[in-house]
């Protein structure tokens, strides 16, 4: 499967992608079957931890054009 990140160009971080193909189905000629894929990397956060903390207070994402502050912090990079 090819995904494709949805971000643009200048994003910050590369989390959300998508991949479509042809429905095969013959009575949904015309149609087709989209996957969205969003990135989740909660698994990898030690509860309590710094990170965990930072993502706490960012938790929100808000988008400003020609501007952004990353989900996660540099430094815990």
């Amino acid at each position: 499967m090819l995904l494709i990140t949805s971000d643009p160009a200048d994003a910050k971080d590369d989390d959300d992608a998508v991949y479509a193909e042809a429905d095969k189905d013959p009575a949904k000629k015309g149609g087709h079957i989209v996957t969205v894929a969003i990135a989740d990397v909660s698994a990898y956060v030690r509860p309590g931890s710094a990170l965990d903390r930072e993502a706490y207070l960012r938790g929100n994402s808000v988008y400003i054009p020609r501007s952004g502050r990353s989900h996660v912090a540099r430094a815990h990079f």
